[in-house]
């Protein structure tokens, strides 16, 4: 997850970093923080949390799945002088996953774990996974899910930031892909969904398309391309000539830097 903003700079919420990255024995992750004020040179700032938030390892738990010890793919927005920051625990495979919400009044915490927004388990179409939030006209929109169920959109409750509508899982609006980003802009009134397909090992990429609607149709900029694969890519792996190259060049976070 990216922030522009209260940094002095910007703001990098990650999954991993090292095993003791500021002094603090993890696991897998429990979300880093690293500011920087030119997007190449990275400094370390702290945890969001010190350990992986119990409500999401309870309810996992509880529908006897085996929740993994990382939180992941984390989404930071700012809403009425609050820091939200909206975070993934998941299972091996296709497993039950829990998306939850975080809030702070500084990008800095202390963080307060606000609990579940949405969760799924191993019936469940949509899978609550990588979260990405939009406002528009005075709606609060939430992104999620992965290629194993497709990209849902769902409204969301703009004072608390949880569900709208408890039982509510939203529509899909893109199938085989995951790890939805998407912006509204206001320039030509478009939504930009940037997502990601191909197995995050190797070919993972990420492709676009745009909408004038936050559930779709998403298409490529000749109306073409409904859904997922057919999107074209903005960046894949390569590698040059005597060069290992990169692989998994996937999952993206997309802002608008408007200063």
């Amino acid at each position: 997850g990216m922030d522009a903003g209260g940094f002095g700079g910007f703001g990098g919420f990650g999954r991993r970093g090292g095993r003791s990255a500021g002094g603090m024995k993890i696991g897998d992750g429990f979300i880093q923080l690293r500011k920087s004020v030119d997007l190449a040179n990275w400094e370390f700032a702290g945890w969001v949390f010190d350990s992986i938030p119990a409500a999401a390892q309870e309810w996992i738990k509880g529908i006897k799945g085996r929740p993994v010890n990382t939180t992941r793919a984390p989404f930071v927005c700012e809403y009425d002088g609050k820091v939200r920051l909206y975070y993934t625990l998941a299972s091996p495979g296709f497993g039950p996953a829990f998306i939850g919400l975080a809030e702070a009044k500084s990008v800095y915490g202390p963080w307060e774990d606000k609990g579940c927004v949405i969760q799924s388990d191993f019936d469940s179409e949509a899978v609550a996974a990588d979260p990405s939030i939009v406002e528009y006209d005075g709606k609060m929109y939430m992104y999620y899910g992965t290629s194993a169920s497709g990209v849902y959109c769902v409204e969301l409750n703009t004072e608390t930031g949880l569900l709208k509508k408890a039982e509510d899982r939203g529509v899909c609006i893109a199938k085989g892909v995951e790890a939805a980003e998407v912006i509204y802009n206001e320039d030509n009134e478009f939504f930009y969904l940037f997502c990601s397909s191909g197995n995050s090992r190797n070919e993972y990429n990420v492709r676009v398309g745009r909408s004038k609607t936050p559930v779709g149709p998403f298409t490529d900029s000749q109306g073409k391309g409904v859904t997922g694969n057919s999107l074209p890519e903005v960046i894949t792996p390569y590698a040059f000539d005597k060069h290992v190259g990169w692989i998994g060049t996937g999952h993206a976070t997309v802002f608008q830097n408007k200063r």
